[in-house]
């Protein structure tokens, strides 16, 4: 690495396995009982809700150049690690910055709402999905590096220099460069040999797994009061607001 860097070596817990073979794993820097926070476009939050699930994007399908850039080193080269197929769904320790709201509504037109959750209720779900399907869940915080230490990570994982193509993917996949520090990242993803989709589904019971569900301070107040009465209407949940304040016209 890299003169200066101090990178965070991952190390992983195994939570569960069902009798298939299938794991879940967990980072051991993140503990079960955190909270972590997600924020999503008001209709995609509706149907956790309806559809009692979780929804993992493959990162393949991401628009943003510096991640799709990162993940095809990862997966389109020619080596061990390119019949790994993976599923990540993004959160954030972040909860109380006013920023974090600003950037998940960039270029949206549908207001943004943040679901929490814990941990250990996600693992759990994530045993469940493990007991359906063959492949391995992890869990964890995202480490910051200097680009030069990342694409030396990818370049040696290439070139075949991996004991287990699986742990491999969800180090790299667990790392960013250091401009990302701010986001304060927790990355959740299924990785397996399966044949290739655009999302996985993860199974859950909304009503114990998202302990929270807030609505963005940039949210018209309009559309904040149907937000309210839907998710009342439709589901039982309350819906709180952010408390942030902001200048008019931001």
């Amino acid at each position: 690495m890299s003169r200066g860097s101090n990178p965070r070596s991952i190390r992983w817990r195994q939570e569960s396995r069902s009798p298939q073979g299938s794991k879940v794993f967990r980072d051991d820097g993140l503990g079960a009982g955190a909270s972590v926070y997600h924020y999503l476009e008001y209709p995609h939050a509706l149907s956790i809700f309806s559809e009692s699930r979780l929804r993992l994007a493959n990162p393949i399908t991401w628009s943003d150049p510096y991640e799709h850039g990162w993940c095809k080193s990862i997966f389109d080269r020619p080596g061990p690690l390119q019949q790994t197929n993976a599923y990540v769904l993004c959160w954030s320790r972040s909860h109380h910055d006013e920023p974090a709201w600003r950037m998940a509504g960039f270029q949206r037109t549908n207001p943004i709402l943040r679901i929490r959750c814990r941990v250990r209720d996600i693992l759990s779900a994530a045993s469940t999905l493990a007991q359906q399907r063959p492949g391995s869940f992890f869990m964890g915080k995202v480490c910051y590096e200097t680009e030069e230490d990342l694409w030396k990570r990818a370049s040696s994982a290439r070139a075949g220099d991996v004991k287990e193509a699986t742990r491999t993917v969800a180090n790299l996949l667990l790392r960013k460069r250091n401009a990302f520090r701010f986001e304060k990242e927790i990355r959740a993803f299924w990785l397996d040999s399966e044949p290739a989709k655009t999302a996985l589904f993860v199974p859950i019971n909304p009503k114990t797994v998202v302990k929270q569900v807030m609505c963005s301070p940039y949210a018209h107040p309009d559309q904040r009061a149907r937000i309210h009465e839907e998710f009342m209407d439709r589901f039982g949940v309350k819906v709180i607001d952010s408390g942030i304040l902001h200048a008019p016209g931001n």
